[in-house]
């Protein structure tokens, strides 16, 4: 089984945290938590392929900018509440940057 690393992205650390924590009990590798899009980013240039775990708006820029910035290596998970999400979003979305079509969630 390969190892993936997983980046968790939340504006409040509290929340990265308690992601990271519930993730890593239950045996998966989280190298990193962010509480930026950029900061995310950087990380997953550093570790090449992966998941990335992120809520919808971040202080410096939406998820979709993320999916934009990540290569195809990565999979993209928004976790947003009803409130934050457009109604054709479910509140959980796997995007693969690569295979990425906005069209497709109207």
């Amino acid at each position: 089984m390969n190892v993936v690393g997983i980046i968790v992205a939340f504006p409040k650390p509290e929340d990265s945290r308690a992601i990271r924590s519930l993730l890593s009990r239950n045996g998966f590798n989280v190298v990193a938590n962010c509480t930026t899009g950029a900061s995310a980013i950087n990380r997953a240039d550093d570790i090449g392929e992966g998941i990335i775990i992120t809520g919808y708006k971040l202080p410096d820029m939406l998820y979709s900018d993320i999916v934009d910035n990540v290569g195809s290596s990565f999979e993209v998970i928004l976790l947003a509440s009803k409130k934050q999400s457009t109604p054709s979003l479910f509140s959980l979305v796997s995007i693969n940057a690569a295979r990425f079509d906005p069209v497709s969630l109207l």
